[in-house]
Formats: structure tokens, C-alpha cells, sequence
């Protein structure tokens, strides 16, 4: 099967999935990941498939490039890019009590889902078993566009007390015309240990990554300046907040980008409702409103997105502050709640804005068309008023014609040779009554006519209306009975 290299897709139009290779499910179940994994379903994950998808050597990069942000409880962060050696240790031997890895993924060809991860194969393997990740977050992390709910997991412990969280997600891709690489966030947390590991997986080219490093970044200095935010970053879920703000303020350009374009669409509508223009213009005003229709339901779909996204995290956050015991946490995961549902709020609110947009959009749609429908029925009726003007003339002509046509035929007949010398009289006496008798036959026919395009129009109204001499009988009859 031919592929297209993933870089080019959206130069040439076409879509990233026609770039997918096939996953060849392994014909037997290996003994490596996902097999021993806490995290493995059996009722949603297939071994053989998973494994396939890591057998293909194009997803990974033959170098490791991975950034990580590490923080202690009692130690300050500190950012370093791991290369391949001292990756593979790192993954196999977490000790710190956050770890915050961020990798890339950029489109390539003969990849499975059109990216290749920025770690090699051997660092992937090391990082799914060191972290347990969930098989379910494979696909997301070598970039498959993610269309499946939010991943919500946890693990207890014999006792039944909760031991582990694991949530994961894929960011809306907002600006999907210029960015389709996926933003992908992985997350687990231990609770006896209160230590988290995130795995955030983007495209270097997206432009909120930065800003997530430099706020997590921030909210991690333990100076003593700094330890207010300190202690109000401890919550596990802050990244997941941190990313989903960001997320939403990048589709704050977006949406107001849509709405000016809206407004620029109805501002022109309102224009043709006064001085209607060609048709050339009316057709393109029709296309542009059925872009930014267009446009609007992708960005709606996205919104949401965004909110099942923020309401998943909130149910995932409320299991977690359940088990919550210390009373120094309270406050950060009072913080964090308030913070998931101002952003499920905002989001909802961001929707109701969107459907007003798509509802005004519609209100355009239709007042173009009606102003159509009335400018094409003025034209039917002035031509259908310059037709009759024409018929009318027709009819004058026709009556002229019929009253000249006898004596026109006569005048030849008479001036044959063999009527030569005939009396004038003659002539009169034939011309009057042969010009009536046209006349006569003529609006006969005429009347015949008009008098049979009644018969047919009445017809079809006296049989809507029941009137039939039979069906009268019986419908009485029926009565009463």
C-alpha cells in the first residue's frame, strides 16, 4: 500500500490518517509490555496489538531527547534534557517525589499514526514499565488523534484504601488547519508515597508548551519567597490544570478570530439587504457563511471536548481529595477544585457564546435566501407582466389580421383573369359576411378554450373538496345509519 510521507498533508490537502500504517497484531502474546502492567484491562486492552505497535521501528527515534522538571519536597526544580543512556536509568529508577518529563513527537512517515516519538525504542520500553502506563495511552503517545473519553483509572490497595491514580487525556486541537499534532497528557499519582509523574507528549511547535514550563516552573520554586505557592502546588493534578488553562486560552484567539469573521459576513448581509448585489457576490457571501458555519461546529466540538475533559478531571480529583487525610492539603485541593470548575464554567459559557454565533449565522443563511426568493419573484413577475403586455399585442394583431384576411383573399381572387370585369358590389357583398364568419370562428375557438381551462381547474378542487353526486349518496346514507 502506498504511503504519503505525514509532512506534507496538510500542504496538499490531504488527511494525516490516509498516512496510517496498518498495526500488525503479533501472531503469539510476547512476554513484555503491556504483560504484567497494574494497569492492564483485559476487557479494553489487546496485548498482541500494543505489541505490534511497538515492533515498528519507524515510531521511535534512533536518539533519545527528553526534558525533564524534577522537584522534591524539600529541594528546589531543576530542567535537564536526558540523552539516551541516562534516560533509560532515569525511567528504570524513579526516585523523586514529582517528575515532570515533557517529549515530542513530529510527523514522519511509515509511522503508525504519522509521528515519531523524540525517545528510541529501547527508552520507551523503560519508561512504559517504569511508570506502569496504562496500555490505553500508547495510541496518544506516538500521536493518535485521540477520539475516546478521558482515561480515569485506580488501583487500591488490600486493604481497600486508594493506592494509585492514573488520568490521561488529549488536549482539543483548537487550531486543527495549522496544528494537527496531537497535545497528549499522561498522569499518575501514588498516594501512600505522594509522589506524581506526569508524561506530556506535543509537537515542538506548540506554542503553550513554553508558558507550561515557565508556570510550573514557578509554582515548584521552594524559596522562601515562593513557599505560599509552594504549598498551594501540591496537589497531583496541577499539571492537568495548568495545561487545560492554557489549552482554553489558546482558543481564546481562535473564537475571536470566528466571531469577527461572522460579524465581517453579516455586516455584508446587512449591506445586500438594502442594495442587493450580483449574483457573483451573493454566491461567495454564501460560501464564506458556510466556512465559518463550518468552523464554528469544529470549534464547538473542540469546546466540547475541552468541558468533558474538565468534568473528568474533576471526578478523578474528587476520588483523589476523598483520600486525603493530611489537613495541610486541604487548602491546595480546596484551590484546585474551585479552579476546575471556574474552567468547567468558562467553558460551558464559551459553548453558549459558539451556539449564538451558529444560531446568527443561520438567521444570515435564511434572510439571504428569502432576499433571493423575493428578488427572483420580482423578476418572474415583471416578466410575467411584460409577457402579458406582449400577449395582449399578440391578441390586437391576431384581430387585425383576421379582419383583413378575407378581403386580402378576395381582392387576389377577384384580380384573376377569368373574373375580370366583375361588378365591385360583388366583392363588397362577399367581403362582409366572409369577415364575420372568420371573426366568429375565431373567437369561438377562443372561448372554447378558456372555457375548458376552467372545467380543468375546477375538476381537481371539487374532488379535494368530496363533491361527488355518489359519494354524497353514501355519506348520507352512512349518516344515517
Amino acid at each position: 500500500m502506498a504511503r504519503t510521507p505525514a509532512s506534507v498533508s496538510q500542504a496538499s490537502g490531504i488527511r494525516r490518517a490516509v498516512t496510517y500504517v496498518p498495526v500488525a497484531r503479533l501472531p503469539h502474546t510476547a512476554d513484555e509490555y503491556p504483560q504484567n502492567c497494574s494497569t492492564f484491562v483485559g476487557a479494553l486492552h489487546d496485548v498482541r496489538y500494543y505489541q505490534g505497535i511497538l515492533r515498528n521501528a519507524d515510531n521511535f527515534s534512533p536518539v533519545t531527547r527528553c526534558e525533564i522538571l524534577e522537584s522534591g519536597y524539600h529541594r528546589g526544580c531543576w530542567r535537564e534534557t536526558l540523552g539516551e543512556d541516562a534516560a533509560r536509568d532515569y525511567f528504570e529508577f524513579l526516585t523523586s517525589a514529582r517528575v515532570f518529563a515533557f517529549c515530542t513527537i513530529e510527523n514522519a512517515p511509515g509511522t503508525t499514526f504519522g509521528c515519531r516519538l523524540s525517545l528510541s525504542a529501547n527508552n520507551t520500553q523503560a519508561l512504559l514499565k517504569g511508570l506502569d502506563v496504562s496500555p490505553q495511552f500508547l495510541g496518544p503517545l506516538l500521536g493518535e488523534p485521540d477520539y475516546w473519553a478521558p482515561g480515569d483509572f485506580a488501583v487500591y490497595d488490600e486493604k481497600g484504601a486508594l493506592d494509585r491514580i492514573d488520568f490521561y487525556c488529549q488536549q482539543p486541537r483548537w487550531n486543527i488547519h495549522k496544528r494537527d499534532v496531537p497535545w497528549c497528557i499522561y498522569m499518575t499519582h501514588q498516594v501512600a508515597s505522594k509522589s506524581t509523574t506526569y508524561l506530556v507528549v506535543c509537537s515542538d511547535k506548540q506554542p503553550q508548551i513554553a508558558v507550561v514550563k515557565e508556570r510550573l516552573a514557578d509554582l515548584l520554586d521552594t524559596s522562601q519567597s515562593q513557599s505560599k505557592t509552594w504549598a498551594d502546588s501540591s496537589d497531583p493534578f496541577l499539571l492537568h490544570l495548568i495545561i487545560t488553562h492554557e489549552a482554553f486560552s489558546e482558543a481564546k484567539s481562535i473564537i475571536t478570530a470566528l466571531r469577527y469573521r461572522l460579524y465581517d459576513q453579516l455586516d455584508r448581509v446587512d449591506t445586500y439587504s438594502h442594495e442587493p448585489s450580483d449574483r457573483q457576490d451573493l454566491e461567495k457571501l454564501t460560501i464564506e457563511l458556510h466556512v465559518v458555519s463550518q468552523d464554528t461546529d469544529s470549534v464547538y466540538a473542540s469546546a466540547d471536548m475541552a468541558g468533558m475533559i474538565v468534568r473528568k478531571l474533576a471526578d478523578a480529583h474528587s476520588r483523589y481529595r476523598r483520600s486525603v487525610v493530611d489537613p495541610a492539603l486541604v487548602n491546595a485541593t480546596t484551590k484546585t477544585e474551585d479552579a476546575l470548575r471556574y474552567l468547567g464554567e468558562s467553558i460551558e459559557s464559551q459553548k453558549r457564546w459558539l451556539a449564538s454565533y451558529k444560531s446568527r449565522k443561520d438567521i444570515a443563511m435564511n434572510l439571504v435566501y428569502n432576499l433571493v426568493t423575493q428578488q427572483d419573484s420580482a423578476t418572474s413577475t415583471t416578466i410575467a407582466r411584460e409577457t402579458k403586455a406582449d400577449s395582449a399585442s399578440m391578441k390586437v394583431i391576431a384581430a387585425l389580421t383576421m379582419t383583413f384576411l378575407p378581403a386580402t383573399f378576395l381582392s387576389s381572387v377577384f384580380g384573376m383573369a377569368i373574373l375580370d370585369g366583375a361588378p365591385w358590389w360583388l366583392f363588397v357583398v362577399l367581403v362582409i359576411p366572409l369577415t364575420a364568419l372568420v371573426i366568429g370562428v375565431w373567437w369561438a375557438w377562443s372561448a372554447f378554450e378558456f372555457i375548458g381551462n376552467k372545467l380543468h381547474r375546477w375538476k381537481p378542487s371539487f374532488a379535494q373538496a368530496g363533491g361527488s353526486t355518489d359519494g354524497g349518496g353514501t355519506d348520507s346514507g352512512s349518516t344515517n345509519v
